[in-house]
């Protein structure tokens, strides 16, 4: 059946808690922070979480720091040696978007697909297995957004695109690394917290002969 397994909690490694929910078939999503170590950690679990059956990773909370999201970089890269099936981060579109354009200066791979949904946006995700369903908790303090962030957002998703192509060099183009970015104060003043609603699809149970005949 289902299965979940706590992947990093509080510890001298590990600053931020990550869970991993394993399906029938074997397909993984992951639920939490991918804090700094995340990588060494699922590697130390062998095949217990398997990249090449991962569905992806969904955000909770808000982020506030580099601890919660420092291990994400380099969890993208090793995902993206296991498969080709690419990953896809659920969370906050604005301020994902953002830091993936940060990493332009040091990550690059050539024919993978990252795929950011908003988790305001994409209200549910649906498989043959799970439904998944973001809630939207709006902070005390909400602020609109900055005027003119949709354009911003817009640049910067398109320069995020541009950093994972599938036949051309990145660094082979000005725009990848030495474009300049704005404040993340003009892409979002504040965030809401996200946590989500996970619902398994019914199974259909096994054909009983013996039961059918009485």
């Amino acid at each position: 059946m289902f299965k979940v397994t706590t992947i990093t909690h509080l510890t001298d490694d590990t600053t931020r808690p990550l869970i991993c929910l394993t399906t029938r078939k074997g397909f993984k999503y992951l639920f939490g922070k991918v804090p700094e170590g995340t990588q060494r950690v699922v590697n130390t679990f062998g095949s217990e979480v398997k990249f090449s059956k991962l569905q992806g990773i969904f955000l909770t909370g808000s982020i506030l720091s580099w601890s919660d999201i420092g291990g994400l970089p380099g969890f993208f890269l090793t995902v993206s040696d296991a498969t080709k099936n690419g990953l896809t981060v659920m969370g906050c579109e604005r301020i994902l978007s953002y830091i993936l354009a940060t990493w332009r200066q040091f990550v690059f791979r050539m024919g993978i697909k990252l795929h950011i949904l908003d988790a305001e946006t994409n209200p549910t995700i649906v498989d043959e297995e799970v439904v998944i369903s973001p809630i939207m908790i709006d902070p005390a303090n909400q602020t609109s957004p900055p005027e003119n962030s949709s354009k911003l957002v817009r640049q910067i998703k398109k320069l995020a695109s541009l950093m994972f192509p599938l036949d051309t060099n990145p660094t082979q183009n000005d725009i990848h690394t030495h474009v300049h970015l704005p404040s993340a104060s003009e892409i979002a003043t504040t965030q809401q917290s996200i946590s989500y609603c996970i619902s398994f699809v019914p199974v259909l149970g096994k054909f009983d002969p013996k039961k059918a005949k009485e």
